[in-house]
Parts: structure tokens; sequence; C-alpha cells
């Protein structure tokens, strides 16, 4: 193999699939970077047999030559340098060739480096799950939707159907739920046009993350295909496949409550500012718990930490029903909360000083936050 490159245009590629790779993996093949060239394109291939990113760069774009083909073939560059030596070299251009059956030369006008190749053979055999049930959703929506949610999948291995962002498709209905059994996040987005079929999958955290970070915030639609172990995203020239988790999600629905004894709405920024500080001293106590005293007429955000000191913020309803109550609960999973609401005035629905209590943007009921109190002797 041997070619001139655009570095600009390789450096964004190497960088998108990078985000594949680990260096836990149990083959030593899937640490590289895998280039098949051919006269048309480039396709640059990174997995850790879980994840698995591929994307595509043209030879040729709006009669711009972006990679000059002097020999196509594959090889399988070490991931760990690559990106690194193509961000520091200095010329616009750089030349990839095979010299021998075992090493790469990567150069420049003024720079030159052999790095070994990796065993293209001992490379697994990916297929993209395209002939999959598929549905298309705009890219901004979708992102919205995960970052709704995402924060409140769990960290514990312990339940590892948890570590995961649980998703629905039902008729025209879309709807994501994560939980972490102290608090949970659903969205609801309907689908302008019905898929035409049902699904009920788990999608890893880490995956989603992945997610996020290669997708860039241009607007653009995103088709996700799903197949019965593995979900496939697909945007542009860019591939993303990871494999689902096993197992059935806990059946959530029935933690949301429907009735409350006490609800008020207040202004965000001023209640987030509040908890925030609070959340100063909550914080250097290791333990992130703040009181909530609500009264008619004001709302007390309070914390006592004897080593440190004494907080009270105070807040003014724009509306209160109900009765008063006093309620504590983790200030950092509030603030993940409110964060996570895009308005003016958040609602919040209580039902008791024990029972979970959600947070809505007002006049929104698509997107719920719920949290559960914590209990304090």
């Amino acid at each position: 193999m041997k070619i001139n490159i655009s570095r600009q245009h390789f450096i964004k590629a190497v960088n998108t699939v990078s985000k594949a790779i680990t260096s836990k993996s149990v083959l030593p093949v899937l640490n590289g970077l895998k280039l098949e060239v051919t006269h048309e394109q480039m396709t640059v291939t990174g997995s850790n047999t879980e994840l698995t990113i591929v994307t595509h760069i043209p030879c040729k774009q709006d009669d711009q030559t972006i990679i000059d083909v002097i020999t196509p073939g594959i090889v399988i560059l070490p991931a760990k340098y690559v990106l690194d030596i193509i961000k520091k070299v200095q010329d616009n251009t750089i030349q990839l060739e095979k010299i021998d059956s075992g090493l790469i030369r990567l150069s420049t006008s003024t720079s030159e480096f052999q790095l070994n190749d990796l065993p293209v053979e001992e490379y697994p055999i990916i297929q993209l799950i395209t002939d999959q049930p598929s549905f298309t959703i705009s890219s901004t929506v979708f992102k919205t939707i995960v970052r709704q949610t995402l924060f409140c999948a769990s960290t514990n291995e312990s339940r590892p159907i948890l570590t995961g962002v649980h998703f629905i498709i039902e008729n025209n209905e879309l709807r994501s739920i994560a939980t972490d059994s102290y608090r949970l996040a659903q969205k609801i987005v309907h689908l302008p046009k019905a898929p035409g079929f049902d699904k009920d999958i788990v999608i890893p955290a880490k995956t989603l993350n992945e997610f996020l970070k290669t997708i860039d915030d241009e607007e653009r639609l995103i088709t996700l295909y799903f197949g019965d172990n593995k979900v496939l995203f697909t945007w542009e020239d860019t591939y993303l496949q990871s494999r689902l988790l096993e197992g059935n999600y806990p059946q959530t629905n029935r933690l949301i409550p429907t009735e409350f004894t006490t609800e008020l709405t207040v202004d965000h920024t001023a209640l987030y500012q509040a908890i925030d500080r609070a959340l100063l001293l909550a914080r250097e106590a290791e333990n992130n718990v703040i009181h909530l005293n609500i009264q008619a007429n004001k709302i007390e955000v309070t914390t006592n930490t004897p080593e440190i000191g004494q907080v009270r913020e105070r807040v003014t309803p724009e509306l209160f029903t109900g009765e008063p109550l006093r309620i504590t609960f983790n200030a950092k999973y509030a603030l993940d909360a409110l964060r996570a609401l895009d308005t003016d005035l958040v609602t919040i629905s209580f039902v008791g000083e024990v029972r979970p209590f959600i947070l809505r943007a007002k006049n929104d009921v698509k997107v719920t936050q719920l949290l559960l109190p914590v209990h304090t002797y």
C-alpha cells in the first residue's frame, strides 16, 4: 500500500475511530487501526469487539483530491502512536507506505516514522447490521434524548442491566429510561413516522457516551439499525456499532407517581443556584445531603455540617399547592436533574417526605426526573 493523504481528513477519521480502541483488548490486533484503501476511498476501522466505529474517507470530494492512491491495500497501524504522530507533523499531506512485510512508513517533507504493522489476517471480521430493521431521526433530537437520561445510568457493575439506557419503540413513540436505583430519568419523543416495528433494547451507557463524543453538533439525520444483540448508528460516512446489554430492564413505570400531596413551581435558575451553593458545604462532608423545607410562601434550602458550618438559602415559589413538607435528598443528583431540564420554570411534585419526587419542565410531561429522598436518622 502507498498513498498520499490529506492530514486534516486523516486526523478527523483516526480521532473518530480511536474512541472504540482500548488498551485492555484481549486480541492484540485490536490495539490497531485498520486502514483499507481502494481507488475510491479509505475505510478506517477501530474496534474492541463490544464497540466498533467505521468511517470512510473518499479519495475525491468536490473535485478536490483527498487521497492520492498509488497502490491500494490493507494495513493495521498501532493506534496508540498514530494519532499523536499525525497531529504533530507539520505538512498538509502525509504519505503512508508499506515498505516491507512488517513496517509502515509515515512521512512528510521533514519527518519520517516507521511503525510495526499488525497482522491483517488476525483482525476479526466485522459485519455491520445494515440489513436489520431501522428508523431515522434528527441527530439533535436523539442527542437531547441521550443527554436528558444518560447521566442516571448506573456505574455499578453488580447490576449490569442498569449500566445502560432502556429504549422502547412502540407505534409512533420512542421512550428512553435510565436509573441507578437512586434516581431515574425518562424522555418520551413522538416519532413523525411509525418505524413499523416495536423494539425493547438496552444500550450500554459507554456506547452512548462515545456516540456523543463522535458526532458533532451539526444538524443531520442518523439511522439506527436494530439486530438481535447489536445496535448500529449511521450518519454520513460514519458507522458506530455496539453490542446490547442482555437481560430484562426493571419495570420503571410503576415507580413514577401520578398523584401528589404537594406541588410547587419555581424559577429554575434560582433553585439551581441555591442548591449549588448549599452543596459547597455538603460536598465537603462527602455526603451531598441537603434539606428542602417547603412552605406556601418560601422554600428553604439548608445543610448542616457540624465540622464546617451551616448554609441557608431562600427561594420564593411561583406557585404552591398542597401541604408543607421537609425532605432530604442528594444535592448532586438534584443538580444533574435540573441541568437536564431546558426550562425557565420547573415543577416539583411530592408524595410525602419518604416517597420519590419528580421534577419536570413546567407544561412539559415528556421529560421526567425522579429522585429518591435520603433517609436521615
